[in-house]
């Protein structure tokens, strides 16, 4: 996915590659924890709005990001 590509956010940040591998990891590791606990979580990511309830998981995309995904724009960008 691109949104989670740790090169080119660590060249944005300035910082090393292993660093945002290791962000990534810390991050994703404590939604599972949370989420094992039997907390709830909303998390907005701009692009997409993550719910997770009763460790269900509900997902909205922004009208912008679907109405772009569905171009022929975005698909000759990822050739």
């Amino acid at each position: 996915m691109i949104y989670c590509n740790p090169v080119p956010i660590a060249m944005s940040c300035y910082l090393g590659k292993n660093v945002v591998v290791s962000a990534h990891k810390a991050f994703f590791k404590a939604i599972c924890d949370l989420t094992s606990l039997g907390r709830s979580l909303n998390i907005n990511m701009k692009f997409v709005s993550l719910r997770i309830v009763n460790k269900n998981l509900y997902y909205q995309y922004t009208k912008g990001f679907v109405g772009g995904l569905n171009t022929s724009k975005y698909e000759l960008k990822l050739r």
